[in-house]
This record gives C-alpha cells, sequence and structure tokens, in this order.
C-alpha cells in the first residue's frame, strides 16, 4: 500500500487484484532483507583432501554431482 504521506491511492483493479491475490490463499514472508543470514549445512563431498574453506563444499559438491572432478592446484608461476 502507498504510505498515506504519498497521498497515493490504489486504482480498484489493483484493490481487486491483492484481494484476489489474498483470497487465493497468498502467503506473507518477511521481506529478505530483515532476516537475519543463516549458514546453511555444508553438503557432504567424496574428495574431503580438495577442500581449503566452506565454499569449496558447494563448489565439490557441484562438480562430483556433474561426474567431474577438480584439477590439479596450480603452481605458483602458472597463477
Amino acid at each position: 500500500m502507498p504510505p498515506v504521506a504519498s497521498k497515493k491511492t490504489l486504482k480498484p483493479e489493483e484493490i481487486a487484484l491483492i484481494t484476489q491475490w489474498i483470497n487465493e490463499g497468498a502467503t506473507w514472508n518477511d521481506h529478505w532483507s530483515f532476516v537475519s543470514p543463516t549458514k546453511p549445512e555444508l553438503p557432504k563431498v567424496n574428495h574431503v583432501e580438495w577442500l581449503r574453506n566452506g565454499i569449496d563444499n558447494f563448489i565439490l559438491k557441484r562438480l562430483e554431482d556433474a561426474g567431474m572432478e577438480p584439477n590439479d592446484e596450480a603452481s605458483k608461476r602458472a597463477l
């Protein structure tokens, strides 16, 4: 709904659309920006020796699901 201070109103068809949305079972959740972030559970992987940090679990899980393996670590010179 527009803030009262804006002095704007909704058109009847907009009100009807919102009413229909509510009648059809619309759910109301807190906006994502007001919800405290939570740490997701790290996916289980087979090649734990490749892991260096939590992000690696997600990357390796996707590789394993695709039937792929990570490359060997590049040398400092190559990097």
